[in-house]
């Protein structure tokens, strides 16, 4: 049990009051699938007749072991033959952040109607860089991602090897449209233009959670994950607290759990959503990689115990309130 939240039953218990609001947010956190049609599972919040909800103190396991992505059977584009795929993977992984630049600037050209075709015009964002004007650094898929969260499909331009070597479930976008491996799940003809490139019609269970996903293939950066889950703590209310501490300390999560736990309920459970999204969609992606496990068990204890601490001081208020109305 986390040392954050007091329960004997290894969860952190929400009141009444916020128990409405925290329904609202985790209603479209249904079962979904991946392409591989893998289920996530996950405890409920809320029992039947309850007045409050009960969230997990720690993260959930994977539901059973992933396997790891076997790179040497992902097929590749030609200007990587004969070369390790491993050393492939690693030299994108350190280009993340240019490659992240061009999935996130490219324009993707919609044609009009509600028909999803099975290439889409993509034309890589102009840049001055010599670096991204090599093919391999633009996008070479769209993911047509669909989710319970949100009512408009999200189109996202990826390099297909990159995302590959994460997910077994995406390992069919590892190559270019005429070097992939036949899939139903891929259009089989050729792309009609320089700048098509074929559509992965994907269902996961949270579109909002997408970004921090995307954000970890590119960057694979823990601080930024976990700075752009956990929200920024309360100012210091005494303006001496930067002369006392000109220089900010490192912060255990049990600090950081009680810094966090005087914001309010609905941003930590906003919070705590969000987590719960990107677990999700870790879990129908079969995503493996420890760090990210890591991180997102660790911010998910740190939210869970800054509730729980939020909760231990409106309960002593409550107390403190009836013994003064007794005396």
């Amino acid at each position: 049990m986390s040392s954050y939240a007091s329960s004997s039953s290894g969860s952190s218990t929400c009141s009444e009051a916020v128990s409405d609001y925290a329904d609202s947010i985790f209603s479209h956190m249904t079962t979904s699938t991946a392409s591989t049609s893998y289920e996530t599972h996950f405890p409920d919040f809320r029992t039947a007749g309850a007045t409050s909800i009960h969230l997990p103190t720690r993260l959930p396991e994977p539901p059973t072991p992933f396997a790891e992505v076997e790179l040497a059977s992902l097929a590749v584009d030609p200007e990587f033959q004969g070369l390790p795929i491993g050393f492939v993977v690693a030299k994108l992984q350190k280009l993340g952040p240019e490659l992240l630049n061009a999935s996130t600037n490219s324009r993707i050209t919609i044609p009009p109607g509600s028909f999803l075709p099975p290439y889409l015009s993509c034309p890589h964002a102009p840049t001055t860089s010599t670096l991204t004007s090599a093919p391999y650094t633009r996008p070479s898929h769209i993911l047509a991602i669909r989710a319970p969260d949100a009512p408009r499909t999200l189109l996202l331009p990826v390099h297909g090897l990159l995302w590959a070597s994460k997910s077994p479930a995406l390992s069919l976008l590892s190559s270019a449209p005429e070097f992939q491996k036949q899939s139903s799940l891929l259009p089989s003809s050729l792309p009609p233009s320089d700048t098509s490139i074929p559509v992965l019609e994907l269902t996961l269970p949270s579109t909002l959670a997408v970004p921090l996903l995307q954000g970890w293939i590119y960057l694979a950066s823990p601080q930024i994950l976990l700075s752009t889950i956990l929200p920024a703590a309360p100012r210091p209310e005494s303006s001496l607290e930067p002369l006392l501490n000109p220089a900010p300390q490192p912060k255990s999560p049990r600090s950081l759990a009680l810094a966090l736990s005087y914001l309010p309920s609905r941003t930590l459970l906003d919070r705590v959503s969000l987590v719960h999204g990107l677990w999700q969609n870790v879990v129908a992606l079969e995503i493996s990689d420890p760090a990210l496990w890591s991180v997102m068990s660790g911010a998910w204890s740190v939210l869970i115990g800054a509730l729980g601490l939020r909760e231990q001081r409106r309960l002593a208020a409550e107390r403190v309130q009836r013994v003064q109305v007794q005396i």
